[in-house]
């Protein structure tokens, strides 16, 4: 199958995010994505990846770069998303997706967007927690006030929880419909007022092949901030995960990393949330 092709093609691309093949395919969903692809003789030399306004993925063989092969792939996926009545094109992020926007690692991959018209509103960093060394005694987080409970929604809980994440972050609305993943929320006498998204074996750096999860979309209504909900989420999020047996933790979309910092995570890498608004093709 040409998945396994395109799957050689993003580890000679993205050697310095190792993951596994069937990690791939249920991340990038690529059966029902719209891919292009250039080849030669029958060779797969570069491709890209859609779903929705988003191009996921666009990866050349490095033996086959500075030929224009990138700028063409990203051309006709411009198009596409034109031609299928959007206005704009995201880079990474979207229904399914590796990167939650352009790896900051290499200046050089930023610049070929940059001087193809994209522009980016913020720089999103990726955090990591180091479970295997960290005690949650010694580090003094605050305490949320004792009335708050902290459990995992049920499907009881499905209205509600939607309800919650409009009134935090309307943009999120997908993520939970879709989300399949345990979410723990917090409840004032059953009232959800919180809620994060916890995930097992989901992150991109394996760190030496130990067993990761994620975290992501932690938010908290509006009247109930600053009371330390947030915090406590990621603690018993943290905490779960390592009865799960997992070494590490890893949370992308993050802008606020010194509030990250203080939960004990540190910094693994940016990504460049690129964008740009298309004119007629």
């Amino acid at each position: 199958m040409m998945f396994h092709e395109y799957y050689d093609i993003y580890c000679e691309c993205f050697s310095q995010y190792k993951i596994t093949y069937d990690m791939y395919i249920k991340k990038l969903n690529p059966e029902k994505s719209h891919i292009i692809f250039k080849e030669i003789h029958g060779d797969v030399l570069g491709y890209s990846i859609i779903h929705g306004n988003s191009i996921v993925l666009l990866c050349v063989k490095q033996s086959h770069r500075n030929r224009g092969y990138g700028s063409q792939l990203l051309f006709e996926a411009e198009k596409y998303i034109y031609n299928q009545g959007s206005k704009s094109v995201l880079l990474g992020r979207g229904s399914h997706y590796l990167f939650q926007g352009v790896p900051f690692d290499s200046t050089q991959v930023v610049a070929f967007f940059k001087n193809r018209g994209y522009t980016a509103a913020w720089i999103s960093a990726n955090m990591a927690f180091n479970l295997n060394v960290f005690d949650f005694n010694m580090r003094r987080i605050p305490l949320a006030p004792p009335q708050f409970e902290f459990r995992f929604a049920v499907e009881s809980d499905k209205l509600s929880l939607l309800n919650a994440v409009m009134e935090t972050e309307p943009t999120w609305r997908y993520y939970f419909e879709a989300c399949s993943d345990p979410i723990l929320v917090a409840t004032d006498h059953n009232k959800i007022i919180g809620f994060i998204i916890i995930s097992l074996d989901d992150a991109l750096k394996k760190f030496e092949e130990k067993k990761v999860g994620s975290i992501g979309c932690i938010g908290v209504i509006p009247e109930y901030r600053k009371r330390g909900v947030g915090r406590q989420l990621v603690v018993h999020g943290l905490k779960w995960l390592k009865r799960q047996a997992c070494l590490f933790v890893e949370a992308r979309y993050v802008w606020d990393i010194q509030w990250y910092e203080k939960l004990g995570f540190f910094n693994t890498g940016h990504q460049w949330m690129g964008e740009k608004i298309l004119k007629e093709l």
